[in-house]
């Protein structure tokens, strides 16, 4: 069914908003998004009915929205003109979940290195210092987008309470995809960070929180610390899985 040109331009004003591009080669009964910051896109089309669905290149699970965002049975978002406001809080979540993902920040990782000259970063220390800061705050922004500015665990939304941990570390990854992919790891509240950093807490395959018996403190001790037994991943993936593992096998003091 053709979309209008009224329906069309409100459509399209609230994709650009949201950091969406058209594509001005859509036909009549659909708008193309796309961006220049990551590669999935997305389609709008209308019903039958009047109303409209959109589909994108990448299907994430319900988790990673608030409660105000559904999916029908094809995990397609339906809405009305009168729904545009809920349209453009997904429209802006979706491209923070597809900016976050792999090779995206790595893309942007070898961009802004590209930016320094060779004076800049020509001794061997001072090019590890500088590929390393550059690489820690695309790190930190990804999971930021990712995590939709919250703790993985606690939903805490305080930014500066917040930091980016690596499953496994920097200095111990193979490559820079590794240490700057968003599933190496987890965006955590500072307490968490450095607990989840020194091994004393890790996580199950299902989410949940696991502490190490190798923590001599007392309950009333961890609940100082805001940690509870009950304590889980907001969502996992299975491709967090893999850095989790190493995560088990190296860090976490069992």
């Amino acid at each position: 069914m053709d979309i209008s040109t009224i329906e069309r331009t409100i459509l399209e004003k609230c994709a650009k908003d949201a950091g969406w591009e058209i594509d001005s080669n859509s036909k009549s009964d659909c708008i193309n998004l796309f961006s220049s910051f990551f590669k999935e896109t997305s389609t709008i089309r209308k019903t039958s009915d009047g109303s409209f669905v959109i589909r994108f290149s990448k299907a994430f699970s319900k988790s990673h929205f608030d409660s105000g965002i559904h999916f029908n049975s094809n995990g397609e978002f339906e809405f009305t003109l009168q729904e545009s406001f809920s349209f453009s809080r997904l429209l802006k979540r979706i491209a923070e979940l597809f900016a976050s993902l792999p090779d995206n920040p790595l893309e942007q990782y070898q961009k802004k290195l590209a930016e320094f000259s060779d004076t800049e970063i020509q001794k061997t220390e001072a090019e590890r210092l500088v590929k390393e800061r550059v690489g820690q705050d695309i790190y930190r922004d990804a999971l930021m987008n990712y995590w939709g500015g919250a703790c993985a665990v606690t939903g805490c939304t305080l930014t500066e309470a917040l930091r980016a941990s690596h499953a496994k570390s920097w200095k111990d990854c193979t490559s820079d995809a590794e240490r700057l992919n968003v599933y190496n790891g987890f965006l955590l509240t500072a307490n968490l960070d450095a607990l989840f950093d020194k091994g004393y807490i890790s996580f199950t395959d299902d989410g949940l929180i696991m502490v190490s018996s190798a923590f001599s403190f007392k309950g009333a001790d961890l609940r100082g610390l805001g940690i509870n037994s009950d304590m889980k991943l907001r969502w996992i993936e299975n491709e967090h899985l893999e850095f989790l593992d190493y995560h088990h096998k190296n860090v976490w003091k069992n």
